[in-house]
């Protein structure tokens, strides 16, 4: 997914790092789109984010972790999770 961009960016309403901090991502349950909205406050240790990142800062990697730890209660919870699963929601 990330080979194409214009799917990831079908994931966001927001399209552009704003001022406000606040960002509307789509995550499909059971085939039916949810809304998310997120803040950009992401947990980090050392300067960088704790989970997923990207080499080349893109925060959209980061951003679509926090909607589905969003959507499932917590990082916690997400972690050891399934690659299809997730591959699905999206």
């Amino acid at each position: 997914m990330a080979e194409d961009p214009f799917q990831i960016f079908q994931l966001f309403h927001t399209k552009e790092i704003n001022e406000a901090g606040c960002y509307l991502v789509y995550l499909y349950v059971n085939g039916v789109r949810r809304s998310i909205i997120l803040d950009d406050f992401l947990p980090c240790r050392y300067g960088k984010p704790t989970f997923a990142h990207s080499n080349v800062s893109d925060v959209w990697v980061c951003l679509i972790e926090k909607a589905w730890a969003k959507l499932h209660g917590s990082y916690e919870k997400i972690d050891k999770g399934s690659a299809c699963v997730a591959a699905s929601m999206l």
